[in-house]
C-alpha cells in the first residue's frame, strides 16, 4: 500500500523501533523521496521474506517490488537527489533517495532496535561496481539544548546502525564480492535470482537483522532510515523495516488472510 502520508510512516516506523506514542515526543518528520517510492505490506512469510509485515522503502516504485522476480533490472529513475548520509555510505554520489527521517525526544531510558532487510536489482551483475546501491538507518544526538532543531544538526554525527553479522552495511559491495571466476557470494549475501524462492523483485538480499542502540530519557534524537541508488538512478534497490512486532499480539484479518497494519496500530495508540 503506498501514498501514506509522513505521520503515519513515523507512527508505523517509531512502534518498529519498539516505542510506543506515550514513549517519546514526536519534534519534527521529514519524508525523503517520492511517495510512491514507500509504502507498507503484509503477508511477507507466504512469498518467502523473512519479514511478514514491514515499512518498504524503494529507490523505485513501491509497487515494483512485488514479486515474482520475473526481471534482472527493474527500474524507476526518478531524477530525485540522493542523501548526503548514503553518499557516505556509499562512497558515490546517489540518487533517488527514499526514506524517513525523524526527530525525538524520548520520555524514559529505552532500547531502540529494528529488524530490516537491503534488496537490490544490482546483484549479481555489478557487485563491485560503482552502482554501489545500499540502504541505512543512522542515528545521531544533538546536545546543543536547542528546542527547535533542524535535521541539518544531526547529519554530521549520525552513524549507520545498520550493521549485518558485526559490522557488514547494506551496501552492494559491501554484501558481496566476486572472485576470479565471476562467482559471486557473501557471508551476509542472499541471493535470489530470477525466479527465485524469496518472491519480491529484487535479485539478492541483506541477511534478515536486528540492531539497536540504547537512549536516554530527555535527549533529543535523530533518525533516518532510507536507501537510495549510487551513481545513476536505476536498478531499484529496497529497504523494509519489520512491524512484525507490532502486530504479533493481534492480527486484524481479513478473508484473504492479510493484516490490516493500520486497523492494527490505532488499536495499541498508534494514530495513523
Amino acid at each position: 500500500e503506498p501514498g501514506l502520508s509522513p505521520e503515519v510512516f513515523t507512527a508505523l516506523a517509531m512502534a518498529g523501533g519498539g516505542l510506543r506514542p506515550d514513549q517519546y515526543e514526536l519534534i519534527d518528520v521529514r519524508q525523503v523521496g517520492d511517495s510512491l517510492s514507500m509504502g507498507v505490506f503484509a503477508n511477507g512469510s507466504n512469498s518467502g521474506l523473512p519479514i511478514n509485515a514491514g515499512l518498504l522503502f524503494t529507490s523505485g516504485k513501491v509497487m515494483d517490488a512485488i514479486g515474482p522476480n520475473d526481471k534482472p533490472d527493474t527500474s524507476t529513475d526518478w531524477h530525485n537527489p540522493g542523501h548526503d548520509l548514503l553518499d557516505e555510505l556509499t562512497g558515490t554520489p546517489t540518487n533517488d533517495a527514499s526514506g524517513l527521517e525523524v526527530i525525538f525526544s524520548p520520555n524514559e531510558n529505552i532500547w531502540f532496535s529494528f529488524d530490516y532487510l537491503f534488496g537490490s536489482e544490482e546483484f549479481d551483475e555489478y557487485v563491485g561496481s560503482k552502482y554501489n546501491d545500499g540502504a541505512g538507518i543512522f542515528m545521531s544526538e544533538v546536545k546543543s539544548g536547542n528546542s527547535t532543531p533542524d535535521f541539518a544538526d544531526f547529519i554530521d554525527d549520525a552513524q549507520n546502525i545498520a550493521q549485518i553479522l558485526g559490522g557488514i552495511t547494506p551496501t552492494v559491495n559491501d554484501l558481496a564480492g566476486i572472485d576470479a571466476n565471476g562467482n559471486v557470494s557473501g557471508k551476509a549475501y542472499d541471493p535470489n535470482h530470477t525466479d527465485g524462492d524469496m518472491n519480491w523483485e529484487y535479485d539478492g538480499s541483506s541477511l534478515p537483522t536486528r540492531s539497536g542502540v540504547q537512549l536516554l530519557a530527555g535527549r533529543t534524537y535523530y533518525v533516518g532510515m532510507m536507501v537510495g541508488d549510487a551513481t545513476d538512478g536505476v536498478y531499484d534497490s529496497a529497504l523494509a523495516i519489520s512491524l512484525d512486532a507490532l502486530l504479533s499480539e493481534q492480527a486484524d484479518a481479513n478473508q484473504n488472510g492479510q493484516v490490516d497494519i493500520g486497523t492494527q496500530a490505532a488499536a495499541n495508540g498508534y494514530r495513523v
